[in-house]
C-alpha cells in the first residue's frame, strides 16, 4: 500500500489560523470537532480530511439546546449531541469558491468544493495561504449558524445549487461538488 501524504503543514496552519478564529467566535473543542452552546442553541464545527490525504473541508451544523431523540427515540443529553445525530437539514459545508466571468463579461461565483492540496502538500506556504481562504469563509458558516440565510460559499439542503453559463455546466458543477463532498468525508477513493 502506498504511503499517505503527509498534510502536516495544512494542519499545522489550520492549528495556527482557523481554530483562534475559532475561539473568537465562542467555539470550544480539539481537532477536529468544537462546540458553540448558547442559551437557546447548540452550534457545532467539524473540520474533515480526504482519508487520502490532499484536501479539507468543514461543516457547521446547529440544533436546540437541550435533550435530543435519536432515530430509535433515544434521548441524547446535551452534553453528549455531535454532529453525527444532527439532521441533514441542520448542516451545511463550506465549499471554496473562484471568481469566473461568463462570456459576456459578467463575474459570478463558483464553487470548486473542498480545499485542494493535493499539487502544494509540500510548500508550507501555499499550504498557509489555502488554509487561510478557507479562513476568510468563517463569517459566512457563521452568519449561517445565526440565520439559516443562503450564503455564497454555504451549501446547505435546500439552498440553490451555483448558477453556470449554461444547464449543463451547473449540473457538472453539482456533481463535481458533491464528488468532492464524498470524497472529503472518505467515501469516494
Amino acid at each position: 500500500m502506498a504511503k499517505r501524504p503527509s498534510n502536516k503543514f495544512v494542519r499545522k496552519a489550520i492549528r495556527e489560523i482557523i481554530e483562534p478564529e475559532l475561539a473568537k467566535y465562542g467555539f470550544e473543542g480539539k481537532y477536529p470537532e468544537f462546540k458553540r452552546i448558547t442559551d437557546t442553541e447548540i452550534h457545532f464545527f467539524d473540520i474533515q480530511t480526504a482519508k487520502y490525504g490532499g484536501s479539507f473541508g468543514y461543516t457547521v451544523g446547529w440544533c436546540r439546546n437541550g435533550p435530543l431523540t435519536h432515530w430509535d427515540e433515544q434521548r441524547i443529553p446535551t452534553e453528549e449531541i455531535q454532529m453525527l445525530h444532527l439532521p441533514f437539514d441542520n448542516r451545511a459545508s463550506v465549499s471554496r469558491m473562484i471568481d469566473m466571468w461568463r462570456l459576456n463579461g459578467e463575474k459570478f461565483r463558483a464553487t470548486l468544493g473542498g480545499f485542494d492540496y493535493t499539487l502544494i502538500i509540500e510548500d508550507e506556504a501555499a499550504c498557509r495561504e489555502l488554509v487561510r481562504e478557507a479562513a476568510e469563509t468563517l463569517p459566512q458558516a457563521m452568519t449561517w449558524l445565526d440565520t439559516r440565510e443562503p450564503q455564497d460559499a454555504i451549501s446547505a439542503v435546500g439552498h440553490h445549487p451555483p448558477l453556470a453559463q449554461s444547464r449543463e455546466l451547473t449540473l457538472e458543477i453539482s456533481r463535481n461538488k458533491e464528488e468532492n463532498r464524498l470524497r472529503s468525508i472518505g467515501l469516494l477513493d
